[in-house]
């Protein structure tokens, strides 16, 4: 038992309630000596330090609750991970005390219980590797993801109508998958390089893959949304157009084009 003191003489403890503060006072007789033992509703002594176990000490680290389900979890380790970029022992303790969080989840899987928590039904429901997850990025980052995009789309907007073109929007979604392959080294460490020098190559590749996968494919399906879509569905239809439109069409292309990119890189990986 904890307490705040240690013995191992044999108490008479009678428990009374204090106030409406959930905690309780304990008076235990030993001899004509009162101890008074006071613990909260959880049971850990007040002003004692009581000592947390190994699923909680990963929540307090992580700064999560018991309520979070995985996304949020998922979330902050992301945010811890890019907090404690280049410091190796804090993000193995990160790691760690996911990886605790996720045993405690199967475990309580696995009890029996009914659990009414989707992200805890499918905890172990392998997603794609390719599939975006959401990683919000520092404001630091989102200022400069933004400012990329808001710099190609004025150089787009100084050209003359007749010499607008998307070459400077392809030179921002390679800008804007380069980000992503930096964040990706933040948010995703990998092997060791010194331990294990071929995985450690090898998750690299997959870092630069999924960055120009994201950010060219990204730019590809906006082109295609954007710019060809609705000139084969003008064409098809035969709908007229205001001249002002076509001569503003690359300006539109460009601008929704980065800025969703710009979204992509900062707010997921």
């Amino acid at each position: 038992m904890n307490a705040f003191r240690t013995t191992t003489t044999r108490f008479t403890t009678t428990t009374t309630k204090i106030g409406g503060t959930g905690n309780s006072k304990r008076m235990s007789k030993r001899g004509g000596e009162d101890v008074i033992i006071v613990r909260s509703s959880a049971g850990a002594v007040l002003g004692g330090g009581g000592e947390l176990n190994e699923e909680e000490r990963a929540r307090k680290l992580l700064g999560i609750s018991v309520s979070d389900d995985a996304l949020a979890i998922q979330q902050a380790v992301n945010k811890k991970k890019m907090l404690y970029k280049g410091d190796n022992e804090k993000l193995r303790e990160v790691e760690s005390a996911y990886d605790t969080i996720q045993r405690a989840s199967l475990q309580a899987r696995m009890s029996g219980k009914k659990i009414e928590s989707k992200s805890v039904l499918n905890a172990d429901v392998i997603r794609s590797k390719w599939q975006p997850r959401w990683c919000p990025s520092p404001n630091k980052d989102l200022f400069v993801n933004y400012g990329i995009a808001t710099a190609c789309f004025l150089v787009t907007w100084a050209q003359p109508h007749n010499m607008r073109s998307l070459q400077v929007t392809i030179f921002g979604a390679i800008a804007m998958a380069f980000r992503m392959f930096i964040k990706l080294v933040d948010v995703d460490p990998g092997p060791n390089p010194k331990l294990d020098q071929a995985g450690a190559v090898k998750h690299n590749n997959m870092r630069f893959a999924r960055s120009f996968v994201f950010c060219i494919g990204g730019f590809a399906a906006c082109v295609l949304a954007f710019y060809w879509l609705p000139n084969f569905i003008i064409e098809t239809l035969n709908i007229k157009v205001p001249l002002w439109a076509l001569l503003e069409q690359e300006l539109g292309v460009s601008f929704l084009t980065l800025s969703s990119l710009a979204t992509l890189v900062t707010f997921y990986r």
